[in-house]
């Protein structure tokens, strides 16, 4: 039995409770991850977009209720990414607070 490998890659983010300083993160060809958070941003939203520099729309369900809403509540703290993320082709963490850099861990 063969040993399947899938790609990874660590990439440095900024989150912003404004959304053009937020760093437009490629998901395509990814299937899961985690954003590590040093400080406490407030509530993170997630909003999808077809192109890195195109129009960003906030992440909601067929009931208009914002999926991928993170609420880190702590410093320090490592989230897994929802699965409805792995859909969209690109992806920027809106936070409610501050605006900070943050690690994000993706897997193919």
């Amino acid at each position: 039995m063969g040993v399947i490998l899938r790609d990874s890659k660590r990439e440095e983010i900024t989150v912003s409770n404004v959304q053009a300083e937020c760093t437009a993160v490629d998901l395509r060809d990814t299937s899961g991850g985690i954003l590590i958070i040093k400080t406490d941003p407030g509530d993170i939203t997630v909003h999808v977009s077809d192109k890195p520099d195109g129009t960003y729309y906030k992440l909601s369900n067929s009931l208009g209720v914002a999926l991928g809403v993170m609420d880190t509540g702590a410093d320090d703290e490592a989230i897994a990414l929802p699965d409805e993320l792995f859909a969209a082709h690109w992806v920027k963490f809106v936070a409610a607070d501050s605006k900070q850099d943050a690690i994000i861990l993706l897997k193919g």
